[in-house]
């Protein structure tokens, strides 16, 4: 499972993103696409990037 959150870009714009819950129970992909989808809404001018992380940690098959 993938979660999209918000990260300020520039800590100077003052921007409180601590109130904004991230998406969460996605897949990679549909996280990826909905963070690139809120990254080009902020242009041009973006003061919170939005980033795709995994929800849990991430084994290797061959680590099984």
């Amino acid at each position: 499972m993938w979660r999209v959150v918000p990260e300020v870009v520039h800590p100077s714009a003052e921007v409180d993103v601590s109130g904004i819950e991230p998406e969460t129970g996605l897949t990679q992909r549909a996280a990826r696409e909905l963070a690139d989808e809120r990254n080009r809404a902020g242009v041009p001018r973006p003061t919170v990037q939005w980033s795709a992380e995994p929800t849990e940690k991430i084994v290797s098959r061959n680590a099984l």
